[in-house]
């Protein structure tokens, strides 16, 4: 009780001790955002995009060489210690390999002319072929052919279109190649598809959010099949539970929860 203690109380103290903050100080409380508690000031503690010192958003705005791979750049994702797609909470090792610095300065084996007069080849191949079937197609020994240049042919020879420009924001959560389009694992180079160093660089919070939030929620809406829940979710939500049980210990041994 403020009014019963037994120190003297100064001339003008008030009933209640009230702290008093410096001129600037702002508070780390907010109802609206939660403890703001950090450096970074647009941090919230409920968001996968949003980190304590702002080290994510530093990485996602830096460009990176490996942004030019057709591989996904898992370092552009919040896989950093304490962060959201992390399996580990705090550092256990000092990582001293430094892959940006590495391609930075990695000697280049072909250059890219070499590799696209590499990728020309089964096209000119084709065309060469396709002249031959031409000229002896008139001469044949059983029935005349008539050439036909298949649409599936001239997609084999034609280059790759550009993606259509966004009309809205992506999400940080996509990574888009050279022509626009999302890198997956269909258009990544088998050389740099690396998909065990994804899932052991990430928690299963990604792996969640891959598959239910984007994989599956595309599904349905660009094709809308039938029964998409029975087809995938309860699979899905079997496989969760089998992994559960199969990990927790403590069930397995007592039979129980406490």
């Amino acid at each position: 009780m403020a009014d019963k203690v037994s120190f003297p109380k100064p001339a003008d103290a008030d009933e209640f001790q009230v702290s008093k903050f410096k001129p600037g100080y702002s508070s780390f409380v907010d109802p609206d955002k939660g403890w703001q508690w950090g450096s970074n000031k647009r941090y919230r503690h409920d968001d996968w995009y949003s980190t304590i010192d702002g080290s994510w958003e530093q990485r996602v705005a830096k460009e990176s060489v490996v942004d030019g791979f057709s591989a996904f750049n898992v370092s552009k994702l919040a896989n950093k210690p304490g962060e959201w797609y992390s399996p580990d909470h705090a550092p256990k090792v000092i990582d001293e390999f430094d892959e940006e610095e590495y391609w930075k300065n990695a000697p280049v084996a072909k250059t890219d002319e070499e590799v696209a007069a590499e990728l020309a080849e089964p096209v000119q191949k084709l065309e060469v072929a396709w002249e031959k079937y031409c000229a002896g197609s008139p001469d044949a020994p059983r029935i005349p052919c008539v050439p036909i240049w298949t649409p599936a042919m001239a997609m084999m020879v034609a280059a790759d279109k550009p993606a259509r420009r966004l009309n809205y924001e992506l999400a940080p959560f996509f990574q888009l190649n050279k022509l626009g389009y999302r890198k997956c694992f269909s258009n990544t180079r088998l050389v740099e598809m690396r998909p065990f160093y994804r899932f052991n660089q990430l928690n299963a919070n990604f792996i969640e959010d891959y598959l239910i939030r984007w994989q599956m929620q595309r599904t349905r809406l660009t094709t809308r099949p039938r029964f998409t829940v029975l087809k995938a979710y309860i699979f899905l939500s079997m496989g969760c539970a089998f992994l559960d049980q199969m990990w927790c210990h403590e069930f397995r041994k007592t039979r129980k929860w406490h």
